[in-house]
């Protein structure tokens, strides 16, 4: 357990290298959590030198490894505070966009039922499984026994027929001419 405090006495050091990478205010906790990594899942032989002295290289991986995945998780939700929200009160509701969006809907949903015309027998099964269900391609491949290849083909020439057909209202609504859907 010794060498983990050889690892503690470049501290400072390790807390530069983690704020050179933009994460100023969290960087005692990324090495406080690459220190608690390097006990559980590392041993002295990986951090420690032959002669005693700290394998500086594999600690930065492990501070750069602690680093990502704190940036990762501060990316993944945004943060919006309270008073932002109530803002947001239904004071721009438009009827009329609000029927062009269920025109549109109804236009995808009327076009997903002619997918089976197209000469494919499971194209809007396999679509809409995959668009309700929320598995990836690989686990409908092993669920169904249809090559994973197969599947990203089908899924991708079903969206392709869709924005073709949906493509000028999709337009006409981003544009705000809800009157031409």
């Amino acid at each position: 357990m010794e060498w983990i405090g050889k690892v503690a006495k470049h501290h400072k050091e390790y807390v530069r290298y983690v704020n050179r990478m933009g994460a100023t205010l969290y960087a005692e906790d990324i090495v406080q959590q690459a220190y608690l990594r390097l006990h559980k899942y590392s041993s002295a032989e990986k951090v420690m030198r032959e002669d005693g002295t700290v394998n500086k290289t594999y600690v930065w991986r492990v501070l750069f490894s602690e680093w990502s995945i704190f940036y990762k998780e501060s990316k993944r939700f945004e943060k919006v505070s309270i008073d932002f929200n109530e803002d947001l009160i239904y004071d721009e509701y438009d009827p009329e966009k609000e029927r062009a969006f269920e025109e549109i809907r109804y236009k995808m949903y009327s076009n997903i039922s002619d997918l089976d015309e197209e000469g494919y027998p499971y194209n809007k099964e396999l679509l809409l499984l995959y668009s309700q269900s929320g598995m990836s391609m690989r686990c409908l491949s092993n669920i169904t026994g249809i090559s994973l290849t197969s599947i990203f083909n089908t899924l991708k020439n079903c969206k392709e027929i869709l924005s073709k057909e949906l493509r000028e209202d999709i337009e006409d609504y981003n544009n705000e001419q809800y009157e031409l859907i």
